[in-house]
């Protein structure tokens, strides 16, 4: 059995970002997890996740690696497609309202079963009552 899920509903990509830099920094200074991630699920540019993620975490002690599986001493932000196969102790998966179809759920399951311990799913009402359902 995987790890319960946390839902964490939020109305604007940017306050979702500010969610995720939360979530994680709640993780983090509780020690639930040595080994955070970030999996995010947008068609979107991921420059425009990046940007949104580094404004929210200006104010917070987490620092992001982004895509860079190598780097050590950040938590690591990518997409779920580069993730497969892979997994980790905490995951957050940033959903974003244009994604959720019926032709995605294989990536839907890709991004929800990569959390070992911790996992928290994060997008708007609309997003998450669709996933849920």
């Amino acid at each position: 059995m995987g790890p319960d899920v946390a839902w964490v509903d939020a109305p604007a990509p940017i306050e979702q970002a500010n969610a995720i830099v939360a979530r994680i920094a709640q993780w983090l200074s509780r020690d639930d997890s040595n080994q955070a991630t970030l999996r995010y699920w947008w068609p979107n540019p991921k420059s425009y996740a990046y940007e949104l993620l580094s404004e929210a975490m200006k104010n917070s002690a987490v620092k992001f690696v982004f895509a860079d599986h190598s780097a050590v001493g950040g938590v690591l932000v990518d997409t779920v497609s580069r993730f497969k196969g892979l997994e980790s102790q905490a995951v957050v998966l940033w959903v974003g309202d244009e994604v959720v179809d019926e032709e995605r759920k294989e990536t839907m399951y890709v991004g929800v079963t990569r959390a070992k311990s911790l996992l928290a799913v994060v997008g708007s009402n609309r997003v998450l009552k669709k996933l849920r359902a």
